[in-house]
């Protein structure tokens, strides 16, 4: 636990037997215990069947080829508006995709002075491969981009990379269900880096382990890792117009700001609360479903090599990672039967967001560092 240096909730699985031992032992050493899930096992139970009958993202969670063959089949559909780019290969050769979709820039925003060079919103999931709720979430705002033209989400351009860790995601659909690193080799007999300690800000820092073993294993150095760079690259094409970054994860229904690093206030962190609690009134109006607004240091849990933090220290108005639902009790295996809710819901957040992205770059509003 001493790791993840959190003062927040953490989450140990025991097997049934020893249960009640374990929870007594933790109550007298003054922790506070909650049972979450009685029988993981069926949490497990409940994953996809590879004989599903249908393949709405809204229903569904989709396999690597289905998000390939999806993103395409949008493209066919919408070949003015968007088009997918690869923008990188992880170490097996997998390629890494990232979705652009322009902007629809309306009237209104013309006479109020907006200028041709649409600002720019730059949104990844994924990356953490065991979070399939993120890529789902992403996968349902890029068809809602596509399908609703008129939606004020599309007054800025879309960079979207729908899987960081394409290995990784195939991995845990393959094999290891939790597996959260990418797939490295040659580390011994562990496997893996954490893409989200892999960052050039505040390597080696806290939250971030030296040890291969780890979930949280910063590899190397800086952007050692093939997706970490395809982020990086992509993300520098566009640097100067960018105006807002979601990084999208699960779980915890928290909206997480600069700093996770350190304890010093972001110059920004005024505008940066207020955009991130309108995001989460927008959400909460869908379904009255909670997310918490947090200085991530602070309130949440210190970690280095982030890509939240990374998009802040060069500058972005607006950077941000959402930790998606829920609060504990499927966790990383979210239900099948869920997902229509909390995609259609957090959709509402990132509009939202892309709203506001808009209004404060045709004002020129934004508090720069």
């Amino acid at each position: 636990m001493s790791e993840y240096n959190t003062n927040g909730p953490v989450e140990v699985a025991v097997a049934p037997p020893i249960s009640r031992d374990a929870q007594e032992k933790l109550r007298q050493n003054d922790f506070n215990v909650t049972v979450v899930a009685q029988d993981v096992e069926q949490l497990f139970s409940a994953s996809p069947s590879i004989f599903r009958q249908t393949k709405k993202i809204t229903d569904a969670f989709l396999e690597l080829r289905e998000v390939e063959n999806f993103l395409d089949e949008l493209v066919v559909k919408h070949p003015d508006q968007a088009r997918v780019k690869q923008i990188g290969k992880t170490e097996n050769g997998t390629p890494i995709h990232m979705m652009i979709i322009k902007s629809q820039i309306s009237p209104a925003a013309s006479l109020a002075g907006a200028n041709n060079v649409s600002p720019v919103v730059f949104l990844d999931s994924g990356t953490h491969a065991r979070e399939w709720l993120s890529v789902s979430t992403s996968l349902y705002a890029i068809q809602q981009l596509l399908e609703q033209p008129s939606s004020p989400a599309r007054q800025v351009e879309w960079r979207i990379v729908p899987v960081v860790n394409p290995d990784g995601y195939a991995y845990s659909w393959n094999t290891n269900r939790l597996w959260r690193k990418n797939r490295k080799s040659g580390i011994g007999r562990c496997q893996g880096v954490d893409l989200n300690r892999n960052y050039d800000v505040n390597f080696e820092g806290i939250g971030s382990s030296r040890r291969p073993c780890s979930d949280i294993f910063r590899g190397p150095a800086a952007f050692s890792e093939p997706e970490t760079r395809a982020v990086r690259d992509a993300f520098l094409e566009v640097r100067s117009e960018v105006k807002g970054y979601i990084s999208l994860h699960s779980y915890s229904q928290v909206i997480m700001l600069p700093w996770s690093y350190q304890p010093d206030v972001h110059p920004n962190l005024k505008n940066m609360t207020d955009l991130g609690e309108g995001m989460a009134k927008a959400i909460s109006k869908a379904r009255g479903t909670k997310f918490d607004v947090f200085n991530t240091y602070k309130s949440f849990y210190p970690a280095s090599g982030t890509s939240m933090d990374w998009v802040a220290s060069l500058g972005v108005p607006h950077s941000l990672a959402i930790e998606l639902q829920d609060k504990g009790h499927h966790g990383f295996l979210y239900p099948e039967n869920k997902i229509r809710d909390a995609v259609t819901e957090v959709w509402k957040g990132i509009e939202f967001f892309a709203e506001e992205i808009a209004r404060q770059s045709r004002q020129e509003n934004f508090t720069q560092q």
